[in-house]
């Protein structure tokens, strides 16, 4: 049994702890946790493409994508196997930072056509776009396809802040409410009944 180098801790079958906190395995340990991965059937990119086609017309607000892309990963895709978006309460929104990139590099590729800037850009699907969300919504069951297209209609008629706030009322996703920069500066005052 060889001895592990100063700093490398073992701890287990053929894993180890490197000083610099990361895990490492050996070859044969590392093929074992591979095989215990399972392969999303639906992508971040799958998630966007789906909400942005699932209307004719674009998405108006950076903000208004990132709350209805929270909600179909996480309602209405949330019993399927698709990749976590990481969002994170971020401002008055659940924001991600790999869908914010994901999207960036979609408006490189010529997929998806962003006009304006900040919270006023305006998101839609190229010709391009629209083809490759085409060809992959033939594997979307038409049942998800119904439910994202209701989602897409809902945000476009009733407004993100609403539906997220409901959203957040209904499922529990409390930290994702939308919480303003400034509110815990001031005491709140009641008047009567309500605050």
């Amino acid at each position: 049994m060889t001895r592990a180098a100063p700093g490398i801790r073992h701890i287990g079958r053929g894993a180890f702890v490197l000083p610099d906190g990361s895990v490492a395995y050996t070859a044969k340990r590392a093929a074992e946790e591979y095989k215990k991965i399972k392969p999303v059937e639906y992508t971040a990119g799958d998630v966007i493409l789906l909400l942005l086609s699932s209307r004719d017309g674009p998405v108006a607000g950076r903000t208004a994508l990132f709350k209805g892309l929270f909600l179909l990963e996480r309602d209405v895709l949330g019993g399927e196997n698709v990749e976590d978006c990481r969002f994170v309460p971020y401002y008055c929104r659940p924001h991600s930072f790999y869908l914010a990139l994901k999207i960036g590099e979609m408006v490189r590729r010529g997929l998806i056509e962003a006009k304006g800037l900040g919270k006023a850009a305006s998101y839609a699907l190229t010709q391009k776009g629209l083809g490759k969300a085409a060809a992959r919504s033939r594997s979307v069951p038409a049942d998800l396809r119904a439910r994202a297209r209701d989602l897409r209609d809902a945000l476009d008629r009733r407004g993100s802040s609403r539906m997220l706030d409901a959203a957040c009322r209904r499922t529990g996703y409390g930290e994702y409410a939308p919480r303003y920069r400034v509110a815990h500066r001031y005491k709140a005052i009641t008047w009567g009944r309500g605050v």
